[in-house]
C-alpha cells in the first residue's frame, strides 16, 4: 500500500514538473541594448615603497602621485599633512576606523569638488583623512 502511494505520488510530481519546464515564456523581440566597455589608459608614475602603483592624481589646484588601494580606506584617502594642502574642503562628518591591532582611530571625512586621474573625473568624491597613529599601527 505504501509503495502504491509513493509510486502515485512521484507520478504527479514527475508530471507537474513536466507541465513546468513546458510553460512558455513571453521573449521581447526588441533587442537588448548592446553595453560598451570604456577604457581609459592612466600611466603609472612610480612604485611606492610597498610595491603599490602610483598615480598622478589632480585635486583642486594640487597635483599629487597617489597609490592604488585594491581594498577600501575610502574613495580618496590622504595623509593629514596632504589633506592641509586642500583648500577647497567641505568637512562632512568624523567616523571610526579599525587598524590592524583592533585599535579605534577617528578619521575626517570631506567632500571636495572633482578629483581628476588622467583623463577621468569625478565629481564631489567623499576625502578621507588618513590619522598618522593609524599608519604607524600598520
Amino acid at each position: 500500500m505504501k509503495l502504491r502511494k509513493f509510486l502515485v505520488l512521484g507520478c504527479l510530481l514527475i508530471y507537474g514538473c513536466s507541465k513546468l519546464s513546458n510553460t512558455s515564456t513571453v521573449v521581447s523581440k526588441q533587442p537588448s541594448p548592446i553595453k560598451k566597455s570604456y577604457f581609459v589608459s592612466v600611466p603609472l608614475t612610480k612604485l611606492s615603497s610597498t610595491q603599490c602603483p602610483c598615480f598622478n592624481v589632480e585635486i583642486g589646484s594640487k597635483n599629487l602621485s597617489m597609490e592604488l588601494d585594491l581594498g577600501y580606506r575610502g574613495a580618496v584617502t590622504l595623509s593629514e599633512s596632504h589633506l592641509e594642502q586642500v583648500s577647497d574642503k567641505t568637512f562632512l562628518r568624523e567616523k571610526s576606523i579599525f587598524g590592524i591591532q583592533g585599535r579605534e582611530h577617528l578619521t575626517k571625512l570631506y567632500r571636495i569638488p572633482k578629483v581628476t586621474i588622467g583623463k577621468m573625473g569625478f565629481i564631489e568624491p567623499i576625502l578621507q583623512e588618513s590619522p598618522n597613529e593609524f599608519k604607524r599601527e600598520a
